[in-house]
């Protein structure tokens, strides 16, 4: 699914809202935008409590330009 946004905007800046933890990685994730011929993206992270969980996680935008 991230492969299909990533080339239907190929022109665009892709600000990506994940989480953390998630799946598939945040590294996988990286790796994706930059096979789409996109430069490095910037990862900026910050600890959040989800609703949701117990656990401690953390919020990540992954930000691509082209």
């Amino acid at each position: 699914a991230f492969a299909e946004v990533i080339d239907r905007y190929p022109y665009a800046t892709l600000v990506i809202s994940y989480r953390a933890d998630g799946r598939p990685g945040i590294d996988a994730l990286c790796r994706l935008i930059q096979a789409a011929g996109r430069a490095k993206p910037v990862v900026r992270e910050r600890p959040h409590q989800y609703a949701l969980s117990r656990k401690a996680s953390a919020e990540v935008l992954v930000i691509s330009q082209r």
